[in-house]
């Protein structure tokens, strides 16, 4: 980008310089030429021996020193305008210099910055691929046939390629009516101490809840619905706060009194 334009101007004042020179040499030529003439008619003028008064037009004729001054002052005139093209031919070449190196410049910038967004791009992308995330596997509900217990059973997994540390975790179980939302309430009771789940590990909870045979009675006839809901925190590899909110009600049934882990409507969230 740079070099084509500068090699421009600079080719172009090479050929200045040589036209000068062949102007130079051409106007040499013309003077000497000329001289060669005026000394010539010099010669011829000179009056014959023994009269030694000139005529008034001999006396108007230029010496030989009054030329050599003259064509001095012609070549320094000469050589001055030359500088002075030579002059506005090196501003320009600055000028051009300039003006590309500031293209440059900017180009390099915009290197720069697309190659730090680049960069940070890939950087997120390997976090996003190592970081730890934990999500619900696998789980069940169970009405305990003997005292009417009812037993909850929740799996989680970190599906990361990274440990997560300080995982704690909080947990409510209650039963309600299918279209009751009983997730407002989200003021967490005491945690479960702090442990760290590795990549492709499992952590359990075991929620846990006693009603009377009514009750029971409602949820196998489907007019209740037993709710499991609470919030996961862990910290990833990098140092970053996550967390997992779940709500969770008891699926289809498996067997007489056991029923899997489906997500409520509302869903889980997660950052």
């Amino acid at each position: 980008m740079l070099s084509r334009p500068i090699g421009f101007v600079g080719l172009g004042i090479v050929c200045l310089l040589v036209l000068a020179g062949l102007v130079n040499h051409h106007r040499d030529a013309s003077r000497t030429q000329g001289a060669a003439s005026i000394e010539h008619q010099q010669s011829q003028a000179v009056p014959e021996r023994g009269n030694t008064q000139r005529e008034p037009s001999e006396r108007n004729q230029p010496t030989e020193y009054d030329l050599r001054d003259l064509r001095a002052q012609e070549g320094m005139a000469w050589w001055a305008e030359l500088l002075f093209y030579v002059s506005v031919a090196g501003v320009l070449l600055l000028g051009a210099t300039l003006y590309e190196t500031r293209k440059a410049g900017i180009a390099v910038s915009e290197t720069l910055v697309q190659t730090r967004r680049q960069a940070d791009i890939a950087e997120d992308t390997a976090n996003r691929q190592l970081r730890a995330y934990l999500t619900i596997v696998g789980g069940y509900v169970e009405i305990m046939t003997n005292n009417n217990d009812i037993f909850a059973h929740i799996n989680f997994r970190n599906s990361g390629q990274t440990p997560a540390y300080k995982f704690s975790v909080w947990y409510k179980i209650n039963c309600f009516p299918p279209d009751f939302d009983p997730f407002g309430d989200q003021e967490p009771p005491d945690k479960i101490s702090q442990s760290i789940i590795g990549a492709g590990g499992d952590i359990h909870i075991f929620p846990r809840l006693t009603r009377h045979g009514s009750v029971c009675d409602d949820i196998r006839a489907g007019k209740q619905h037993v709710f499991i809901w609470g919030r996961a925190d862990y910290e990833d590899a990098f140092g970053c706060p996550r967390y997992f909110v779940f709500r969770c009600t008891n699926g289809f049934r498996t067997e007489g009194s056991k029923w899997g882990i489906d997500p409520h409507p509302l869903g889980y969230e997660a950052n």
